[in-house]
C-alpha cells in the first residue's frame, strides 16, 4: 500500500509518526511523511521519502503571515495524497490541511490522537476521518478506535529495575523547559546529591538556547561532577530501564512511554499548553495511581529532594505502580494500525 503519514511541531507528534512510517516500511508499503519546512520534523524525518510544506506552521501564523500560498502548498502534495491508499495524520495544523487536501482528492484518511483531550485540529478533522486511533482511553466516540501509542512499540523493557546509587532523570521533552532546568539547577547546587547518579536531558538540539544557559551558567559550572550528567534529548524509550525516578512534563507521547515502564514518575504539566491539556494527560494518569503529579509553581529544589528522599525510603512503591499500570501498557500498536487501514482497504 501507498501509505502517506504528516506531523509536526513537537516530538509528542513527531516522533509516533517516525516509529509508525518505520513498521509500515519494513513489512514492505510504500510511505511517503509530511511536514512543514525549517520546521521540527525536518529535523527528524528522512530526507529520501518526505515532503516539507512551505507554509506557516499553526492557524494564527497562517492568518497573519504575508509569505503563505495555500495553492502552491496544496500542488507540492497534491500527487503524493492522490495517489495514495491510506492517509493518517498526527495532530496540529498540519494535520487541518493534509486531511482537507485528502478530502480534495477523495482519499480515505485517518487521526491518530495522542491526548487525552482532542486538539483543535483534530477535532475538525474527525468529521470527515475514517478512524480516530487513540492513545488514551476516553471519548467513546463513534469511529475511536483505543490502539495505544506508535512510541510504545520501542520499550526495550517494561520491567522494574533497581539501580544503586539511584538513578535520576530530568527530562523536560523535545521542546524543552527553561523554567524548569533553572529550578533543577537550583536543586543541585542546594542539597547534597551525592548518593545519586542526576541526567539532565532537554531539547533535541544541542546547540539551542537552553543548552547555552546550562554551559555558560555559574550555577551550573558548579556542579560539574561525576554523577551529574548532561544530554540533548534522548529516545527515551531505549533508556527507561537505566532509571529509577524520572521527572518529566505532561506531553502525551512520554507519559504513555513511562506508563510502560518500571520508573517512579512525577510529572509537572506545562501550565502554557493550549486547553491545557498537560495537565488533562497528566490528571487522567495520576487520579488512576499510574504517575505522581506535581503543579509548576509547587515545584522547587525543596521538593525535588522532599521526592527524591521519600522514594529512597520507600523504593518498593515501584512494584506498586507497575502492576497498576499493566492494565494500561500497550504493544504492537503500529501493527494493530496497520491491520485496520488493510481491513478498510479491502472492504
Amino acid at each position: 500500500m501507498k501509505i502517506v503519514l504528516a506531523a509536526s511541531s513537537s516530538g509528542g507528534h513527531v516522533f509516533p509518526c517516525l516509529i509508525l512510517g518505520n513498521y509500515l516500511i519494513n513489512k514492505g508499503h510504500e510511505v511517503t511523511f509530511i511536514g512543514f519546512k525549517d520546521n521540527y520534523e525536518e529535523k527528524v524525518f528522512p530526507k529520501d521519502n518526505s515532503i516539507f510544506i512551505s507554509y506557516p506552521n499553526s492557524f494564527n501564523k497562517a492568518l497573519v503571515s504575508k509569505n503563505k500560498n495555500l495553492k502552491n502548498a496544496y500542488y507540492s502534495v497534491k500527487n503524493t495524497i492522490k495517489e495514495s491508499d491510506a492517509i493518517i495524520v498526527f495532530g496540529g495544523f498540519i494535520s487541518l490541511l493534509v486531511s482537507f487536501f485528502s478530502i480534495l482528492n477523495h482519499r480515505r484518511y485517518y487521526i491518530h490522537e495522542q491526548n487525552v483531550t482532542i486538539g483543535d485540529s483534530n477535532m475538525i478533522c474527525y468529521l470527515g476521518c475514517k478512524r480516530m486511533f487513540r492513545a488514551f482511553r476516553k471519548n467513546h466516540l463513534r469511529k475511536e478506535v483505543i490502539v495505544g501509542n506508535p512510541s510504545c512499540d520501542m520499550i526495550e523493557s517494561r520491567e522494574v529495575v533497581f539501580h544503586h546509587p539511584i538513578r535520576v532523570l530530568f527530562v523536560y521533552g523535545s521542546l524543552g523547559s527553561e523554567t524548569l532546568i533553572k529550578k533543577t539547577i537550583e536543586f543541585l547546587n542546594a542539597y547534597d546529591v551525592s548518593k545519586y547518579d542526576i541526567t539532565i536531558v532537554n531539547k533535541l538540539n544541542n546547540n539551542l538556547k537552553t543548552t547555552n544557559y546550562l554551559q555558560n551558567s555559574p550555577s551550573w559550572k558548579k556542579i560539574q561532577r561525576n554523577n551529574i550528567h548532561y544530554k540533548p534529548f534522548i529516545d527515551l524509550r531505549k533508556e527507561l530501564s537505566l532509571y529509577d525516578v524520572i521527572f518529566t512534563r505532561g506531553g502525551a507521547t512520554t507519559l504513555m512511554e513511562l506508563v510502560n515502564s518500571g520508573a517512579y514518575v512525577i510529572a509537572i504539566p506545562s501550565p502554557f499548553v493550549k486547553h491545557n491539556h498537560q495537565l488533562k494527560n497528566v490528571l487522567y494518569l495520576s487520579k488512576k495511581g499510574l504517575i505522581e503529579f506535581i503543579e509548576e509553581k509547587d515545584y522547587s529544589s525543596f521538593s525535588i529532594n522532599k521526592i527524591l528522599n521519600y522514594y529512597s525510603s520507600h523504593e518498593e512503591i515501584r512494584f506498586d505502580y507497575y502492576l497498576k499500570r499493566k492494565e494500561y501498557m500497550c504493544k504492537d500498536v503500529s501493527k494493530k494500525i496497520e491491520e485496520y487501514i488493510i481491513y478498510d482497504h479491502k472492504n
